[in-house]
């Protein structure tokens, strides 16, 4: 995720009150952390119930779980902190997890409540109350171009519009209203995503990769699965992943501040043909016409910043290593020579913590920047590492080295935790690399093999003909040397993938196509170069 210049310097608006009895959009953390910093801190989306009766409050599972990874079922939660005074003494204790999962489609935990505390809710009325939000009444599907609310720890109330309901494959993605700074911040993971008739649509768990001002939150219906609860009254019923994604808004979306020059355009009616289903409703040949026309101009259509991907992620933990075999294949952009808007083409693997959405990514990329004509092409090495501009690093520059079209090259990004240092190499030469503290004893959760370009004028790696192969999908994982979580990690050898058809992923169908070749290989393509 790239960094906005304005996240260095933005500043939340912290809520550490102590609400009793219990509502939703409160802040939380567990016994695991101590101490005033803000190191642990998320926030209880809202208070739910289970079959039995039983009312828990709802978060994700990188907050409740953080530090000790998924074996966290009987930890402590606090509100607005857990605090242990010597040996036996707790306060603000309000119950203990007895859920969690984190998949790729959703990170959820509940925290079932203790009797005092459950009592006070059910004698003053707040199960279903949201901090500055309301009433809830109940739970619902998200709806493309709506506006919706949430109410997190850090940046407290804020409003957005949902542009995107497949990001990434599965989640929702929310700009936020013109006037707003940022959706969401640190510290609001596990907020819940309300619509204007008081109905959770989502669950917060992160930002966007481009501009960070954006809301990724999970789809409420499987997480009411996933945990076995109701909101509100309601239950998961009918309430999925949609099958298709935003088309373009009947009006002009609200602008997101990017603050940086490469930072992803915001989406906008000026930018799309207007439709009122998917993305794959505006036609192939009218996309690349626009490519090929004296009057060239960018394709941004869709929801994900006119990003579009094609390839396959697994969720892994204690990720620390990942590796690829990627062919060079032509990447062409939109009125090469001529057109000097912002578009790029790349082919990459790389590594991604969602719970404060980190990543790091080796590949190569032909890219052209907005105000120029020329085209630079180079060898990618990016780490991010946090929300200060100064937490990310790249290479980007004309590359001499930029692989021959047709041969094929190992890339492979390695992090050592201890330092939190990671490494690039291509074809075992260590070729960069970069450290910062955010990623000390880090690891990641997702690994990725992708094709991904900005703007659908862009042609993707690989062609119906002749496809672009990822091969020898590898990654490695390191195992704790001990059960505190500071005492380091043991680093794995390189395993294969595993991949299956439900790991691939692909953005619009009718533009780009990924087929699973084998457990450690992927095929992708442009259909429409």
């Amino acid at each position: 995720m790239q960094s906005s210049a304005s996240s260095a310097a933005y500043v939340p608006n912290w809520d550490d009150t102590k609400y009793r009895p219990l509502k939703g959009g409160s802040q939380v953390r567990t016994e695991k952390f101590d101490g005033d910093n803000k190191r642990g801190m998320g926030t209880i989306g809202c208070l739910a119930q289970l079959s039995d009766g039983s009312i828990v409050a709802l978060t994700t599972q990188h907050v409740i779980c953080a530090s000790v990874e998924a074996a966290c079922v009987g930890v402590k939660a606090g509100q607005p902190r857990h605090i242990t005074c010597c040996c036996c003494c707790t306060y603000n204790e309000i119950g203990a997890v007895v859920q969690q999962q984190k998949t790729a489609q959703f990170d959820c935990a509940i925290v079932k409540l203790d009797k005092d505390t459950a009592d006070e809710v059910t004698a003053g009325g707040t199960a279903n109350e949201v901090v500055d939000i309301g009433t809830l009444t109940g739970a619902a599907q998200a709806v493309c171009f709506s506006e919706v609310r949430k109410r997190g720890a850090a940046t407290r109330l804020t409003r957005g519009t949902i542009v995107d309901v497949l990001y990434e494959g599965s989640q929702i993605l929310i700009n936020p209203l013109p006037g707003v700074p940022k959706f969401a911040y640190y510290g609001d993971s596990g907020a819940v995503i309300v619509d204007t008739a008081g109905k959770v649509v989502g669950l917060l768990w992160g930002a966007d990769r481009g501009t960070r001002n954006r809301g990724v939150a999970n789809h409420i219906g499987p997480v009411l699965t996933a945990m076995g609860i109701t909101i509100a009254g309601t239950a998961a019923g009918g309430l999925s992943i949609p099958a298709n994604n935003c088309g373009s808004s009947p009006s002009a979306l609200p602008e997101v501040p990017t603050g940086s020059s490469s930072s992803r355009a915001a989406v906008s009616s000026s930018s799309a043909t207007s439709s009122s289903s998917s993305r794959s409703s505006i036609s192939s040949s009218s996309r690349r016409s626009s490519s090929s026309s004296s009057s060239c101009a960018p394709r941004i259509v869709g929801g994900q910043d006119g990003r579009w991907h094609a390839g396959a992620i697994k969720s892994v933990p204690r990720l620390i290593g990942c590796k690829a075999t990627i062919d060079t294949m032509e990447m062409r952009l939109p009125c090469e020579g001529s057109a000097t808007f912002d578009s790029f083409s790349t082919v990459w693997t790389g590594i991604t913590n969602h719970s404060v959405t980190k990543w790091a990514q080796i590949g190569i990329t032909r890219r052209r920047s907005a105000g120029s004509a020329a085209i630079v092409q180079y060898r990618k090495f990016e780490v991010m590492a946090g929300p200060a501009a100064g937490d990310y690093h790249n290479s980007i520059a004309n590359d001499a080295a930029f692989p021959a079209i047709g041969t094929s090259q190992e890339y492979e990004c390695v992090l050592t935790p201890a330092t939190g240092r990671w490494d690039f190499f291509i074809a075992g030469a260590n070729v960069d690399h970069f450290t910062n503290a955010g990623w000390v004893n880090g690891t990641g959760d997702r690994v990725d093999y992708t094709a991904e370009v900005y703007d659908l004028g862009s042609q993707m790696a690989g062609t119906t003909a002749q496809k672009c192969h990822i091969t020898n999908c590898q990654f490695k994982t390191g195992t704790p040397t001990s059960s505190s979580s500071s005492s380091g990690l043991a680093i794995g050898s390189y395993v294969d993938a595993g991949l299956v058809a439900a790991n691939l992923t692909v953005g619009d169908a009718s533009e780009h196509g990924v087929s699973l070749v084998s457990a450690k290989a992927i095929d992708v393509w442009d259909k429409n170069p």
